[in-house]
């Protein structure tokens, strides 16, 4: 598979559209108990809890074109001490479970270490709320934005007593404090959405300051969405105009 991720890496880079490497998690509906790693879980493909398998798929896109390159079952805990499950479905003995943010590092590291070239890493708030993987992402200074929770906590000035959390940050923001930007060309016209990003800290679980940018874009429709970045300014600009025009592209064939 890293043939075409490389042949891709090296197509893409030939043009001027920046390429995001995309971060996302692909399910599948299983009958049964002994398909590798099946269990009950929470399955996006159909929006809510069933039997079937996950995997942490990860992609490279530019504009409208994407390729998976690759992909890795997530195995839950129950699967780790399943011996019996385990030999049937010959999964080798050095295969532990491991969160989703965590295959995601993995894939990450490994693809960089076969050359795999992107201009920024996008996932959505499953990943950006693993703030290790943030942590991982800002000290191999790779461009990132990712989506964070409502309920994430956020820190000002690098103090540990100035901080809220992002949906109550924004209650304090007015209408000037948003920057309409254009999006992409729609059926009505070119599609306008309202922003607003400001330098913030994110605290590590080794008491560690992040300096990222808060990103908050409000749709049309009401609803508002947050992200974190190490982007700023024009370059922000750009980069997240792509982000938000294409991420919803990601794998959309395997969503069945």
């Amino acid at each position: 598979m890293y043939q075409v991720a490389l042949a891709s890496s090296e197509l893409f880079l030939q043009s001027n559209p920046p390429t995001a490497l995309l971060i996302d998690e692909v399910g599948f509906r299983k009958k049964g108990k002994m398909s590798a790693c099946v269990s009950r879980q929470y399955l996006g493909c159909i929006g809510k809890t069933d039997n079937g398998q996950i995997a942490v798929a990860v992609g490279l896109s530019q504009s409208e074109y994407y390729t998976l390159i690759d992909m890795r079952l997530f195995m839950p805990k129950e699967w780790e001490s399943d011996t019996i499950r385990r030999e049937k479905c010959n999964i080798p003995e050095q295969e532990k479970h491991l969160s989703k943010p965590e295959i995601a590092k993995k894939i990450i590291e490994d693809a960089l270490a076969k050359g795999v070239k992107s201009d920024y890493i996008n996932f959505d708030a499953l990943y950006g709320s693993a703030i290790f993987l943030l942590e991982y992402l800002v000290d191999k200074q790779l461009n990132f934005i990712g989506d964070i929770r409502s309920d994430q906590r956020i820190y000002f000035n690098y103090d540990p007593d100035e901080k809220c959390r992002v949906d109550k940050y924004i209650v304090s923001l007015s209408e000037d404090d948003f920057q309409k930007i254009d999006i992409r060309k729609s059926t009505k016209g070119i599609l306008k959405e309202k922003f607003h990003y400001t330098k913030v800290q994110v605290l590590t679980t080794n008491h560690r300051w992040l300096d990222l940018i808060l990103v908050v874009r409000k749709d049309a429709d009401g609803k508002t969405k947050y992200s974190l970045t190490n982007m700023e300014d024009d370059h922000l600009i750009r980069f997240i105009t792509k982000n938000f025009a294409y991420s919803s592209f990601l794998f959309p064939f395997y969503f069945v």
